[in-house]
């Protein structure tokens, strides 16, 4: 569990590999309905948390950027067709602009995401990581 402005949330962290991602993102095998399924389990068994954070990473090139943005809906609609009031935060890669990833993660466009959370959190990492050389995992540039 983690703080979303001060509310009790559930986190879902997904850091698997690309084609993990793709599965989940193009329903492969009925992946993706899986997840909203289990989603809204979730949500019932703990009735008291006040929403959920996701955060799917390795999520490929520009050119899946709308499905990725229709994923992000389809969890939106999952938590809100649940109750109304959970929150939705999405953990964001960090771009400098359209295709603009530091970390490849350029199937994100901001504001084709706005519409489909309540917040997001921009992760401004990708400089270093466990696999990397030493270094700055979020430099002042």
């Amino acid at each position: 569990m983690d703080t979303l402005k001060g509310k009790q949330i559930m986190v879902w962290t997904f850091m698997g590999n690309t084609s993990m991602y793709q599965a989940l993102r193009e329903n492969t095998g009925g992946v993706q309905d899986k997840f909203l399924s289990e989603l809204v389990r979730i949500m019932e068994k703990y009735p008291w948390c006040d929403g959920v954070d996701i955060d799917l990473e390795k999520g490929d090139d520009y050119s899946t950027a709308a499905k990725s943005t229709a994923m992000f809906r389809n969890i939106y609609n999952t938590v809100k067709s649940y109750n109304p009031a959970k929150l939705m935060n999405i953990c964001l890669p960090d771009m400098d602009s359209i295709n603009g990833s530091v970390g490849g993660e350029n199937w994100c466009v901001y504001g084709d995401l706005n519409n489909y959370c309540d917040t997001a959190s921009i992760m401004s990492y990708g400089m270093a990581w466990a696999g990397s050389a030493p270094g700055p995992v979020s430099p002042r540039s």
